[in-house]
């Protein structure tokens, strides 16, 4: 097998600013912009709102901001409460190729670092693009386990080579960040997401608060596996891994192939992209046949296989309905939209939505 650890952390290493296509360039700070209003639009949740409390009281002296909230915390801090909020409200957006949500597991990590070192923007646009191509690319290599949530499985990894890039790591200690961030990698499941509790949405914050310490951790001179991706993911939180897919096409990118920050998606609707394809149907049965929910009796959903787990008609909370393919697809014929308000208590208390779902 090739050192495909070691072509990884040389590929990110070697990422500047001025030699990306400018196609790269407006994708990443379109993928900024669209995590940070997604920060800033979960921030003003209850839950949200007392963590910043509480990460402004345990470093009130940092120089990283909580976004959202105006006030200061550290790096560590600041990165876990940020990629909280940043999932909050599903509007964050993701990559089909692997990684589930790059982009909230690199941004937060990389955003409060530069900040607190007072780094320019360049650095961040170099950080970001290096951090989301490694950690896209290893998740992509994965096949997770049926019930491990993709977020925070290796999303530490995106950090964890973000923050490595924000100080100028060589390659080699980029993949020994790799490698420890990869042992620290949690094992969330998608059973808080789909019955609504909330401690799903720490998922992509505690693996940003791991990969900001898998790059203390190299410089106190903790030592790592030499795969430590394979031996996480490959044994433990995956059905299998693939180190070779996680370089396929590498040598090529910038020259033909595109980064992958460039082959992201953004989200139209707010809530799980499971549910999407549904909502797409609907938007289209809405415009094409002026389709009003009383002219609806019942609605048949062919999913995919996991989809089928999202079938709960009468979710409790706002999470849960994020989740659910009734509920959102009931919502979006009474209330026509599938914004952030079609998930809101008043929609989760609508008898229209209830009866149809």
């Amino acid at each position: 097998m090739s050192d495909y650890l070691g072509q990884l952390a040389a590929h990110a290493a070697a990422i500047r600013l001025d030699a990306l296509p400018a196609s790269a360039i407006t994708a990443t700070k379109l993928v900024l912009l669209d995590t940070l209003g997604a920060i800033v639009a979960g921030s003003r949740l209850d839950e949200n709102v007392r963590l910043a409390r509480l990460a402004s009281a345990r470093a009130r002296h940092g120089a990283a901001t909580l976004l959202g909230h105006g006030s200061p915390s550290d790096a560590f801090w600041a990165a876990l409460t940020n990629a909280t909020a940043g999932v909050a409200l599903e509007v964050d957006e993701g990559n089909r190729l692997g990684g589930g949500h790059p982009a909230i597991h690199v941004v937060p990590g990389a955003l409060a670092v530069a900040e607190e070192r007072g780094l320019d923007g360049r650095r961040l646009l170099e950080s970001v693009v290096a951090g989301y191509e490694v950690c896209s690319r290893i998740g992509g290599a994965t096949t997770v386990r049926p019930n491990v949530h993709s977020h925070g499985t290796w999303g530490a990894i995106g950090t964890a080579v973000a923050v490595a890039r924000l100080g100028d790591a060589a390659a080699t200690t980029i993949r020994e960040v790799i490698n420890l961030a990869a042992s620290m990698s949690p094992a969330n499941t998608w059973t808080p997401a789909l019955e609504g509790a909330t401690i799903r949405n720490l998922y992509p914050g505690r693996s940003a608060w791991s990969g900001l310490l898998a790059a203390e951790l190299h410089a106190c001179g903790f030592t790592s596996l030499p795969d430590a991706p394979s031996d996480v993911y490959g044994t433990i939180l995956a059905d299998t891994y693939d180190p070779e897919l996680a370089i396929a096409g590498l040598d090529t990118v910038g020259h033909g192939e595109r980064f992958r920050i460039e082959q992201n998606y953004f989200k139209l609707h707010a809530c799980c992209r499971y549910n999407h394809f549904a909502l797409d149907a609907v938007a289209t049965l809405r415009r094409g046949h002026h389709l009003a929910a009383t002219d609806v009796a019942s609605v048949d959903v062919t999913t995919i296989p996991f989809g089928a787990r999202m079938a709960d008609p009468a979710p409790a909370t706002m999470l849960a309905a994020k989740f659910s393919i009734p509920y959102a697809v009931a919502a979006s014929l009474v209330l026509g939209r599938s914004d952030t308000a079609a998930f809101e208590p008043t929609a989760l208390a609508d008898p229209r939505i209830r009866d149809l779902a």
